[in-house]
């Protein structure tokens, strides 16, 4: 029997006999795997090389962005008319071109100064106060009017609003002033034509009624009297008849002037009527002291009053009221005042 014989070369045999073509094929691969990974080392680089331009490129367009965004907001903020003012540690620290033109003064004159150096004193207060409450974050008036001293020592209105901003990493109060200047003219000019008469510049009938009431609340509250006079003139159809208009509505002024002359600060004449007049007196402590006012009335009246060429005699009737006696209301002591003139009116003229 006979063994079983492996003559077929071994492995290694093998490797051995052919070790020149199997070192050569390593070694091939070997290089093919050395460019295998270098093209791949060299294409991750490549993307990185691509992802950070890439980025590059992203942080300059945003950077691009930005600056173009922030010249945009600067061009706004320098071309707004409305006046722009931040304010930092009670000082401005910065304000746009309409709040020079607004207060008629420079930057020079403006940086670092305290907030309240150009304020009309009567609003200083009220601002500081403001301020500090804006910037602590409290309750306060969103939009308010204070008024500003120019250059030329010209007070204006301006209206104010703002908000709390962070400056340099500091808290500061970005604030918004309009000009409200003419608006504010406009409005003191409507007022004066609802509460005056516009040929003498007296009082009218709006405000007589307004102070009366104001008296009334404090007679109520403090126990003191005061006193109410009515009258009209006499005769007055028959100047304004004879010698015209224009010297009717001169004498209606030359009269509301010698009234006016007579009175206290405190007290207010008004005229109520075509030839009405009313004074009141809010200091009258006792009857007697408004009889001698009627007095003084009746005797300035009688003095003659030259106008445009003419001389003219004037008289009166007058009635009064004294709070509390014949009256507690306005329109008791209105009733009372017209009923006392009327009655002296028919019963005979003053001379």
């Amino acid at each position: 029997m006979h063994a079983f014989v492996d003559s077929s070369p071994s492995l290694y045999e093998a490797l051995a006999s052919g070790g020149e073509f199997v070192g050569f094929g390593l070694l091939f691969m070997v290089i093919l795997l050395w460019f295998w990974a270098q093209r791949r080392s060299t294409a991750k680089l490549t993307q990185l090389t691509t992802q950070l331009a890439k980025q590059r490129q992203e942080h300059q367009d945003t950077e691009a962005t930005l600056r173009q965004t922030q010249q945009s907001y600067q061009a706004i903020i320098e071309g707004a008319r409305e006046g722009i003012v931040v304010a930092q540690e009670g000082k401005i620290v910065y304000s746009n071109p309409s709040f020079l033109e607004i207060v008629g003064r420079t930057w020079e004159e403006m940086e670092n100064t305290s907030i309240d150096t150009y304020l009309h004193k009567k609003d200083k207060t009220r601002a500081l106060d403001n301020h500090r409450k804006r910037i602590a974050g409290e309750a306060l008036e969103q939009r308010y009017p204070i008024r500003f001293i120019t250059r030329e020592k010209e007070v204006i209105w301006v209206e104010i609003s703002g908000t709390r901003v962070v400056w340099c990493a500091k808290p500061a109060t970005l604030n918004f002033i309009v000009d409200i200047t003419e608006q504010v003219k406009k409005e003191e000019f409507m007022q004066h034509i609802a509460q005056y008469d516009q040929l003498t510049g007296l009082p009218n009938r709006w405000l007589l009624d307004d102070r009366l009431d104001a008296v009334l609340r404090t007679s109520k509250r403090t126990g003191d009297s005061f006193g109410l006079i009515f009258m009209e003139l006499d005769q007055f159809k028959l100047i304004n008849d004879t010698f015209g208009y224009e010297i009717g509505d001169a004498l209606l002024v030359a009269i509301a002037k010698r009234i006016k002359a007579l009175l206290r600060e405190s007290d207010t004449v008004a005229r109520v009527g075509g030839d009405e007049y009313a004074v009141l007196l809010p200091l009258a402590a006792h009857p007697e002291d408004v009889t001698l006012v009627v007095e003084k009335i009746h005797e300035t009246l009688r003095q003659p009053f030259e106008l445009l060429g003419h001389t003219l005699l004037v008289s009166c009737c007058a009635g009064v009221a004294f709070y509390p006696l014949n009256g507690t209301t306005r329109m008791e002591l209105y009733r009372y005042a017209d009923h006392a003139m009327y009655a002296q009116k028919y019963g005979h003229v003053s001379s």
